[in-house]
């Protein structure tokens, strides 16, 4: 998940990544007594798929004494000679302790090396929710699990939170709520202002002293974010939420052109654009024909960003 954190790391089988994995949570739980569990794609994917790293959640605190805990614990288990020394590095905001992982892909190789990610969580069944992976062995998707999380997270911030704007004399919005859903504490509402020293500010920035936690139990954050009638088989992938959210059990089709143009300029998705677009517009062309007039300005927009 921290992309290239390890110089000189290269991608990895599907069936080296789940070896290196199921190794490394073994180790932890007997020298640490660390529960984890893989995140993203390891084990999702066919054995001749590769992933650009393998992501492990643990279940442990972010402090110092930890930090150095595992590095311990992993060079004194791992480490395969003296030449080959295991390289860490921590991302503190993100909360993710990468490493290198020395291995040999086959008996005639010689040594390879991945980056694994150790991401810090107070919640494994929250981070598995949220760093979700369709399985492409069963060719549950056509795109990464990125996709599909930004996505649940653009339509956590898009969805009406019941709080009124605040506006100024020249009626200019000063104040706004927001909900906003975390990789790593769950579902809250984010207070947003344009309120400046001397000026409004062209963004809003955040009002963190405001911020209200609202949930981290994942059915709660379903049904707030996508309605009622929302399941947890709704949220597998980018198609499944597409084809939700363009479907009558998504009560807030007014907000979908917000949601899609939020998304699509998201700069994480500027490679892959052409293929969500074109994901999204076949989805709209079977929608429109028994939809209202929203549908028809989503596909105006889409053909005029294109």
């Amino acid at each position: 998940m921290s992309q290239h954190a390890i110089k000189g790391s290269n991608k990895v089988s599907n069936d080296n990544a789940i070896i290196i994995s199921n190794k490394i949570m073994k180790l932890l739980k007997d020298e640490l007594s660390i529960n984890s569990c893989v995140l993203g794609s390891t084990g999702k994917k066919k054995s001749n798929q590769y992933s650009g790293d393998i992501d492990i959640a643990i279940e442990y605190e972010l402090t110092d004494e930890h930090i150095n805990n595992l590095k311990n614990v992993i060079n004194n288990n791992l480490t395969v000679d003296s030449e080959h020394i295991i390289p860490f590095t921590l991302n503190q905001g993100l909360k993710i302790l990468s490493f290198g992982y020395y291995y040999t892909p086959n008996l005639f190789n010689e040594y390879d090396l991945v980056q694994v990610d150790l991401m810090f969580s107070n919640d494994l069944e929250y981070s598995k929710f949220m760093y979700h992976s369709p399985n492409y062995i069963k060719n549950e998707s056509n795109f990464k699990g990125l996709y599909r999380t930004n996505l649940l997270c653009q339509i956590a911030s898009c969805i009406p939170t019941g709080i009124p704007e605040i506006k100024d004399e020249n009626d200019n919005v000063t104040d706004f709520w927001k909900y906003t859903l975390t990789f790593d504490r769950g579902l809250k509402l984010t207070h947003k202002t344009y309120k400046g020293k001397t000026k409004l500010l062209k963004n809003p920035v955040t009002v963190k002293e405001d911020n209200k936690f609202i949930t981290s139990d994942i059915n709660e954050i379903i049904k707030i974010v996508l309605g009622d009638n929302a399941t947890i088989e709704d949220t597998n992938s980018f198609e499944t939420l597409i084809n939700y959210i363009f479907s009558d059990k998504f009560k807030y089709s007014s907000i979908l052109q917000n949601i899609y143009f939020d998304f699509i300029k998201d700069s994480r998705h500027t490679d892959i654009k052409q293929k969500l677009n074109e994901y999204i517009f076949n989805v709209l062309i079977n929608s429109f024909k028994d939809k209202n007039f929203i549908y028809e300005q989503l596909i105006e927009m889409i053909l005029t960003l294109n």
